[in-house]
């Protein structure tokens, strides 16, 4: 069991009102994956634009996430708790971009 882990944290101002992209991820990102490619192009996507970013996950071995009151979740609730934790860390974003790790981000007109 453990708690949601801060992997990246790219701050563009945390006391500013910008907005943070947040993602939660399972998968181990030190590998040449698709899901290592959209880490990447959503980070950029947040650095381009003067977006915080952050990435959240489990800690090595934890199988399981403590919820607030105590009880014992999945890891896929890890997306909800990253939405929750983005807020607790970045409260002055003025709003948060959850994205999958299944979904990229372009601004190609």
């Amino acid at each position: 069991m453990g708690s949601l882990r801060l992997v990246v944290a790219v701050a563009a101002a945390r006391a500013s009102t910008v907005p943070t992209v947040v993602m939660y991820e399972t998968r181990r990102l030190d590998d040449d994956t698709y899901w290592r490619a959209s880490y990447e192009l959503a980070a950029a996507y947040a650095s381009r634009h003067g977006h915080n970013f952050v990435l959240y996950t489990l800690p090595e071995g934890a199988a399981r996430l403590d919820a607030c009151d105590g009880s014992r979740l999945g890891p896929y609730w890890g997306k909800a708790a990253a939405a929750v934790q983005a807020c607790i860390d970045f409260p002055h974003s003025s709003f948060f971009l959850l994205i999958d790790s299944d979904a990229a981000v372009s601004t190609a007109q």
